[in-house]
This record gives structure tokens, sequence and C-alpha cells, in this order.
């Protein structure tokens, strides 16, 4: 039998990639986190994942210095170097598996498959560390983040040549379920706390709509997702929730309120393969000005509070649009800044 290590090779199929006219876009999702089992769960695996983050970044640091002070053999070969230290993506990759097995505790609440989107995440800063870019700047040394600055577990992108298969957070249950789930005579209201989501078979369900985690030892995290009700807000929901096929990818998201439990209010951000909505009135009035104004001049000018378009035909028939805040918003800034 041959010693040498066995790889998986190139990829004997044609690979996907989405098609430009398709289109990206995002839609967020609020997540209820009423119940306190659940809570205190998504809060665990946002501290856990700090930690592995934390761990990470301290190998890209002391790696990093490695690699800046070996003069002489950065000279002579930098690739080397880098393999050396295991300053490359695959090797923090390797450093987060490290890390979750010498800490077992870690995996009740981050499993592999989220601990290596979290080492490509602190490989992206070394790497701009590390090289220059196309201005030929390079970005300083690495720092380890603040917990309050932790405010994103990005997700992986699901498979769409291969049938059911999501590796980190997946999303489930159809819009037609959750709008039937929570319509009471005739108008779509859910409650401050929403019901909890249950699935004995998760690609078969098709109620109201939830994100799910499995892999997790404590068993599978259900967090249900709440949709805006406002009759303004459906047409933005079909564009986007109708065709699950296009559902891409998840990143959840925390940011702070003092006014939640714990402090916290957690998002789903679900990629979709599709373009931004447009309403049909603003679709046509975009296809009406560009129609009536294709041979005027225009300028615009961006400020810090104000932003203004001016245009003109030749000289002749000057237009000025001057969009600024208001006082009472300028006023409510200022509060949330503080």
């Amino acid at each position: 039998m041959s010693s040498e290590k066995r790889t998986r090779g190139p990829n004997k199929q044609t690979p996907w990639a989405r098609k430009p006219e398709d289109g990206v876009s995002v839609l967020r999702l609020p997540l209820d986190t009423s119940d306190p089992v659940q809570r205190a769960r998504i809060e665990a695996m946002f501290g856990a994942a700090y930690e592995v983050r934390r761990a990470l970044q301290r190998d890209a640091q002391d790696r990093s210095r490695a690699y800046w002070a070996a003069h002489n053999e950065r000279d002579r070969n930098p690739s080397a170097v880098r393999d050396r230290l295991g300053l490359s993506r695959s090797g923090l990759e390797h450093a987060a598996y490290e890390h979750l097995d010498a800490a077992p505790h870690l995996r009740r609440f981050v499993t592999k498959a989220l601990a290596m989107h979290l080492a490509d995440s602190v490989w992206a800063a070394t790497e701009r560390h590390l090289f220059r870019d196309a201005a030929g700047r390079r970005h300083g040394a690495l720092r380890i983040g603040r917990w309050y600055d932790f405010s994103r577990l990005a997700g992986r992108a699901r498979s769409h040549t291969t049938e059911r298969k999501w590796e980190t957070f997946r999303i489930h249950g159809t819009l037609a379920g959750h709008r039937a789930a929570y319509t009471r005579d005739g108008d779509f209201v859910q409650p401050r706390r929403m019901r909890a989501v249950h699935g004995v078979s998760w690609w078969n369900y098709d109620g109201p709509l939830a994100v799910v985690f499995s892999g997790l030892a404590e068993g599978t995290l259900v967090l249900p997702v709440r949709l805006p009700t406002a009759p303004s807000n459906q047409p933005i929901l079909d564009h986007h929730l109708a065709d699950s096929s296009r559902w891409h990818k998840i990143d959840l998201v925390r940011r702070q309120d003092p006014h939640a439990a714990g402090g916290w209010r957690y998002e789903a951000h679900l990629m979709v393969l599709t373009t931004p909505y447009v309403s049909p009135a603003t679709a046509m009035r975009r296809a009406t000005v560009a129609i009536e104004a294709f041979d005027r001049v225009a300028g615009i000018d961006v400020n810090v509070s104000n932003i203004t378009v001016a245009s003109h035909d030749k000289g002749r028939t000057m237009r000025l649009t001057r969009v600024a805040s208001a006082v009472a918003s300028a006023t409510s800034i200022g509060r949330d800044a503080r």
C-alpha cells in the first residue's frame, strides 16, 4: 500500500457559479429570543465563538511577528516561511480545529464548520496585513477585537448542486405557512412572543419560518423568525422569500439594545440570489426620468448632513434638489450616538 497522503483531487464536475443577471440582495430577519433557554444558547454560542476568534487572532499575531522577524529567510523564499509558520488560510483553519479539540467544552456551542468560518475572517485581516493592495498600501499590525465589536457569525453558503445541503445556519419553512399560522380574521398579526417551532423532518417542514443550526451537542438550535406585518412590506417579502431555491446564505448578527432581554437583539441576514426589490411605481418613475432627462447634465455634492443634486440643459432650466436631515432627526441621531 502507498504511504502517500490521499487527497480528493480536482473537481470533475462543472463548478457552480452565480449568474451575474440574478443579482444579490440581503434581507434582515429579526429573530425571536424571548425563550430564555434558546436565548441562553445563542448567547453562549457568541461567547464561545468569540473565544475561538480571539485565540485565532493571537495565533495570527504571533505568526505574523515571526514572519517579519525572519529577514534573511523571507528574502530568499517568503512563501516557504509562511508555509513553515502556518500563515495561510488552511493553517489558521487547522489551528481553529486544534483549539476546539483542546477545549471540548466549546463544542457544546460551536461546530468545526463555524470555527472554519471564524478562521477565514481572521485570515482576511491577516492577508491585508501581509500583502499590499492595488495602491501599494498594507494594513497595520493585527489587533484582537473587542467583545462588544464582535457582532457577526458568518454562515456558509448552501450547495446549489446537492439538494438539502446546508453546513451551518439554514432557514426552514415557507412564507405561505408563516402567514397562515399568524393570520387572524384576515389580518397578519404576530404576538410579542412567537410560538415554538418544532419539525420532525426539517426538509419537509412548511410551517412558520425558523432559523435552524444543527450539529450541537445539546441538540438543534431553533430560532423563530419575526416578519414585518405592515402591508407596505409584504411585496418585499414576496420578492425575497417566495422562491426558496434562491436562498443562498445566512449570517447571524447581533446588535446592542438596552430594551431587549439580555441587552442584545439578534437578526438573521439572509442573502438571496435576486435583484433588490424595487416597487412598480419607483421603476416607472425611474424609467420616465431617464427618458425625459437624458439630455441634461447633472452633478451631485455629498456632505455629512445633506446631499445636493443640480442639473441643467446646456446652461438653461437649472434644477436644484437638496436633501438635508431635519432638526428632529439630527437630535435623534445625536442621542443614539451618545
